[in-house]
């Protein structure tokens, strides 16, 4: 995919007038030439307690993230690009071409982590920021070169269900504006803090994340993205995989009290017997049912050298004593 032809005509169109405010007369336009000037930007650093929510309606299900804490417990397990390792040393600005992705590039020599490509919208140059350029986490930070560019993320392996990132406006903007893509097109808006974290869970793949405005200058760390890997019940198999995603783990086979004894085997369908013996229960209409049920039950595990036939007749008589 790439940048709508639409939203670089209107960015470029509004371009100048940009730049003359931001830089009033000094003529600087992008972080290459800032390099080589005297010229020190005024840097604010943002507080983050709050968002403002104005994700589009009826177009996707999106779940919005400003702490980074959160959005891991709920999406675990993402693919990180910290953008370490690069070429950029402390105070040092590199241009890395664009886009920015696993192939090799002056900035980073052996690419960044796969599916994840960086760009600017004009198609000119991304940069990395060496560590202390950027005025929070004393990292490298990358972003378009041009002031007037926006800075844009394509995800191309087709499943990122989830993205997270940090986000900082390099002149001091409070607030950042995240435009959420899939391949149906816009799918939410969400207005994000400078120097905090952005993050979002959707129903179908996010396709591309735009950055900001034309007067903002972005520069991000730290993304996160992917097909988040959720087990609610530790289990081992994600629940998009697990016949029961919550099961019961206890250690033994134990029917409404009575404990057989016998150890409660997790099954490849990611349900425990406990969680098979529950099935029971709740597909019977009388108790000689439960019964019946958990003995067929039994069988098959015994058939199958889960149990024994001894381990079998203990979870029999279990089910047979209970009040189900």
């Amino acid at each position: 995919m790439t940048f709508p032809t639409f939203f670089k005509n209107s960015l470029m169109a509004v371009s100048l007038m940009t730049v003359s405010f931001a830089f009033a007369g000094d003529g600087v336009s992008s972080f290459s030439e800032m390099m080589n000037t005297p010229f020190a930007p005024n840097l604010t650093i943002q507080s983050n307690d709050k968002m403002v929510q104005v994700a589009q309606p009826g177009l996707a299900s999106l779940t919005y993230y400003t702490d980074r804490t959160t959005f891991d417990l709920d999406a675990p397990d993402l693919p990180l690009e910290d953008f370490e390792g690069g070429a950029a040393a402390p105070g040092q600005i590199v241009g890395c071409g664009s886009p920015l992705s696993e192939s090799g590039s002056p900035c980073f020599g052996t690419g960044i982590e796969a599916g994840l490509e960086v760009h600017a919208s004009s198609e000119t140059n991304i940069v990395a920021l060496g560590a202390g350029i950027v005025p929070i986490n004393n990292t490298t930070w990358v972003g378009s070169d041009l002031f007037n560019d926006f800075t844009f993320l394509e995800f191309t392996n087709g499943d990122a269900f989830a993205v997270g990132l940090d986000l900082f406006d390099f002149f001091g903007s409070p607030t950042i504006t995240v435009n959420v893509y899939s391949d149906s097109g816009l799918i939410g808006t969400n207005i994000a803090l400078s120097g905090g974290f952005f993050g979002v869970v959707s129903d179908e793949p996010i396709t591309m994340l735009v950055l900001g405005t034309t007067s903002n200058v972005i520069v991000l760390d730290n993304v996160a993205f992917g097909n988040p890997i959720v087990d609610t019940d530790g289990d081992g198999y994600p629940d998009d995989e697990d016949s029961c995603p919550e099961s019961d783990l206890n250690g033994y086979v134990i029917i409404d009290g009575c404990n057989s004894g016998v150890n409660n085997t997790l099954l490849g369908s990611g349900c425990s017997i406990s969680d098979m013996i529950a099935d029971c229960a709740a597909g019977a209409s009388n108790h000689g049912e439960f019964v019946s049920c958990v003995a067929d039950l039994t069988n098959w595990l015994k058939k199958d050298g889960v149990i024994t036939g001894r381990q079998k007749g203990a979870i029999q008589r279990c089910a047979a004593r209970s009040s189900l």
